[in-house]
Parts: structure tokens; C-alpha cells; sequence
């Protein structure tokens, strides 16, 4: 065995009993709130099980109400025209999170969720491009008006939507859900997989890909519809 072989060996054992080593912060049952000051951004991206309500076109403000030895490892932070919600990096928890977080903001269109966030829209959202997307169990809802709504949603992840859009590109995986009858789309592009479902209303043109199980049901009588269903997948017009 090399040297170098020793070294990195001697490297992950260590690290692995460091790992091992930090107990689990028990978390306390009182909550504090801090205020956090940022501005110029459009992009949202949260995870680590925030619970964000976000309200548009008022001033901007961000304030956290979390367990009380919870805050000091909350990590708010703007890169570019990004806002990111974060705990910190290595860090577990036992007991009941609460962290919930009431955000104000002239415009956000893009919105990144992941590992069991969940972030609403208290105020209707209306653009010309919306971007969302969700993974590992997060959840988004709102009422959005768009020309062009793109969505990707992967592992577990549930948008839950109303409003419409003329043209809609959707890309669903791995039990995602986009389960939403009453939001309506001119031109909808969507590819489903991995056991996923969408339920929504298409008036004009629909070009449908559904493989491994997944679903898609649409209604609207759309003019135009091109449609592939694999395997044990389904595509069905329902009234």
C-alpha cells in the first residue's frame, strides 16, 4: 500500500468519526424572530425545511421566526439576483423545526425548492417567465398568470397551482406531482416519468410524453394533441 493510499485512508476514517462525533442539536420548544435586510433579487432558492410565504410587490423584508437555538444556524445570503434560505452545512436536529419565514419583495420568477421546503405565494404572481422548480419533497403553491411557465419537478416534489399560462413546458420525475385542473394552459409541452401525475386544463395544442408508470389527465379539449404513453404509463381526456 502507497503512502498516499495511507493518507487518504487515515483522511475518510477521520472525518467519518468526526461526523459520528457531533451530536444532534436538541431543539428548543421557545421560538425567537430576526429580520434580515436584502434587496435586487428575483431568484429564490430555499431548502432544508423553510417554510416561506412570500408576499410581491411591497417592500422588501424577510423576517424568521425559528426554535430559539435554531437561528444561529440559519444562513440567508444573495448571490448575484439570487436570494438563498439555507441552514447551515453538517448540522442535525432532534425535535420539533419550526421555521417559518415571511418574506416581502417587489418581484421574484424563479423559484428553487428543495429537501422538504415549502414555499407559497400569498400574492398572485403575474409575468412574462416563471420558473419553477421543486425536488426531495418540497412544495410550492400560488396563483400564477404567465406567457411562458417552465416547470421541473423531481423526488416526491408537489406544485400546487392556480391562474394560467399561454405556453407551459413541464418536465415531471420520480413521484413529483402536478395536480392542477383548475390552472389553464394554451400550449402545453410535458414529459412525464418515474411514476409521476399532472392533472391540468389545455385549450389549444398538447404534446404529451408519459413513461414508467406516470399519469397525465387533461381536460380543455385542446385542438391539436400528440401524445406517447409507455409501458404502463396513461394519457386520458377527461371532462
Amino acid at each position: 500500500m502507497t503512502f498516499k493510499s495511507i493518507i487518504t485512508i487515515v483522511l475518510v476514517s477521520f472525518l467519518s468519526m468526526q461526523a459520528f462525533a457531533q451530536k444532534p442539536v436538541k431543539l428548543s420548544s421557545d421560538t425567537t424572530t430576526k429580520s434580515f435586510d436584502y434587496s435586487g433579487y428575483t431568484q429564490l432558492d430555499v431548502a432544508s425545511d423553510f417554510h416561506v410565504n412570500v408576499s410581491l410587490g411591497q417592500q422588501d423584508a424577510i423576517t424568521v421566526n425559528a426554535n430559539s437555538n435554531l437561528m444561529e444556524y440559519v444562513n440567508i445570503y444573495k448571490e448575484g439576483n439570487t436570494l438563498f434560505l439555507r441552514l447551515k452545512k453538517n448540522t442535525w436536529f432532534k425535535g420539533k423545526m419550526i421555521l417559518d419565514v415571511q418574506l416581502s419583495t417587489n418581484m421574484i420568477t424563479d423559484y428553487n425548492a428543495s429537501s422538504d421546503a415549502i414555499v407559497i405565494l400569498n400574492t398572485p404572481l403575474t409575468s412574462d417567465t416563471v420558473r419553477i422548480n421543486c425536488k426531495g419533497d418540497a412544495v410550492f403553491k400560488g396563483n400564477i398568470t404567465a406567457d411562458t411557465l417552465l416547470v421541473n419537478a423531481k423526488s416526491d416534489a408537489e406544485i400546487k397551482i392556480t391562474g394560467s399560462a399561454k405556453k407551459m413546458t413541464a418536465n415531471l420525475k420520480s413521484d413529483s406531482e402536478f395536480k392542477n385542473r383548475d390552472f389553464k394552459v394554451q400550449d402545453l409541452k410535458i414529459v412525464l416519468n418515474g411514476d409521476s401525475e399532472a392533472v391540468v386544463t389545455v385549450t389549444n395544442t398538447l404534446d404529451a410524453i408519459a413513461s414508467g408508470d406516470s399519469e397525465l389527465r387533461y381536460a380543455g379539449n385542446p385542438s391539436k394533441v400528440k401524445q406517447i404513453a409507455k409501458g404502463d404509463s396513461d394519457i386520458t381526456a377527461i371532462k
